[in-house]
């Protein structure tokens, strides 16, 4: 299984180990500083990001929450630092990080942090098929047609979030799993987001088979879409 894992170190020691061990699982990894994260993130796609509180030039705990910020709620995040305190790492989980790795660590216990990622996604795993549309959650992968399509993070959030309840959502509820707050003015942002993703993947925006509207509750995934 081919899997992607995004680290912002600045530790070249770390680095080239992981870059051993993900060559020798077959994984793919990409690695930066924590400029530009959330474009490489929405280019490279991974299924795990590490990132080192301490470097040079911003806050990894803060890098974590913009990540959390612009859309990337199911991406799991390690938090790797040198502290070692339990205050350290309830910064790290209260920022959004799913778990802490306290340096120096070994690669097994790094592997089996990324094992565990991975049996969570595997069983959290929902797909949608019909003759039009093909999506895969935990892979974010989108075909139409046939031909694959790219979402922003938060359109896959808000797919993944119709998609995954059993009936229509309120509006103020979309928007605090989409922005984290329940914010009245980002009722038009929410809007404005529905309409993006009808575009990408409704045979007719216009009139919306999947993406659809409930009158005084919300927005639901429609699993019987028919036109």
């Amino acid at each position: 299984m081919s899997v992607r894992v995004y680290l912002v170190e600045d530790d070249e020691k770390i680095v080239r180990m992981l870059k051993r061990h993900c060559a020798a699982r077959g994984w793919d990894l990409a690695h930066g500083l924590g400029d530009g994260l959330l474009p490489a993130l929405a280019s490279f796609n991974p299924d795990i990001l590490l990132v080192d509180w301490n470097l040079p030039t911003v806050s990894g705990l803060d890098l974590i929450a913009q990540v959390r910020a612009a859309g990337f709620r199911q991406l799991p995040i390690l938090a790797v630092t040198g502290r070692t305190r339990d205050e350290d790492q309830v910064a790290c989980l209260t920022q959004g990080a799913d778990a802490f790795l306290a340096k120096p660590f070994s690669v097994a216990l790094l592997e089996a942090h990324i094992q565990g990622f991975l049996r969570r996604r595997e069983w959290a795993d929902e797909s949608f098929k019909d003759e039009h549309l093909e999506f895969s959650l935990s892979q974010r992968r989108l075909l139409v047609r046939g031909e694959e399509r790219k979402l922003s993070p938060l359109e896959w959030t808000l797919l993944s979030t119709l998609f995954q309840s059993p009936g229509a959502l309120r509006r103020e509820v979309l928007v605090e799993a989409l922005w984290g707050c329940s914010d009245c003015a980002k009722v038009s942002a929410l809007e404005k987001l529905v309409s993006r993703l009808r575009l990408k993947v409704e045979r007719n925006p216009k009139r919306p088979a999947y993406v659809r509207s409930e009158r005084g509750l919300g927005y639901r995934f429609s699993v019987e879409a028919r036109q």
